[in-house]
């Protein structure tokens, strides 16, 4: 079962970074993973990731989803994010997010701890063109 796709977008003046988030629990075995990925305003790939996280709740995989895509994008950014003085989350439902669901589903093939994208894997590029189509992963700002 999956939880909630959700979109969370960092904003600040002149330039958008967006880390797409998700958490998810198979029923039938109690194993949870997380994921997500990087673009920027243009629609460019910055970083996808995903981990596999063992048994877990589907809360508890939503946030690693964060903390680690926190975490990526500050050590890629730190300097912007100091920078700036303000920035702020927005959230998108799961029904507009289908190719960070199948980006983290895909580690419960190898249950691997953390495996970083610095290009969209094949497996997803068919959800990421039809997402980008529907103009779900680039929301305009609002403050």
């Amino acid at each position: 079962m999956a939880n909630t796709k959700s979109l969370y977008a960092l904003f600040y003046p002149g330039t958008c970074v967006y880390l797409n988030i998700d958490g998810s629990v198979q029923m039938n075995t109690g194993f949870s993973t997380a994921g997500g990925m990087n673009r920027d305003e243009t629609e460019k790939w910055i970083l996808g990731y995903n981990r596999f996280l063992g048994k877990s709740s589907v809360f508890v995989a939503e946030l690693w989803g964060i903390f680690d895509g926190l975490l990526l994008l500050q050590k890629r950014i730190q300097h912007t994010l100091f920078q700036e003085e303000r920035w702020f989350i927005q959230h998108i439902l799961k029904e507009d997010n289908h190719a960070t669901d199948s980006l983290v589903k895909m580690v419960f093939a190898n249950e691997e701890e953390l495996c970083l994208f610095e290009a969209p894997p094949l497996e997803i590029q068919g959800n990421l063109e039809e997402d980008i189509a529907k103009g779900s992963l680039f929301p305009s700002p609002t403050l």
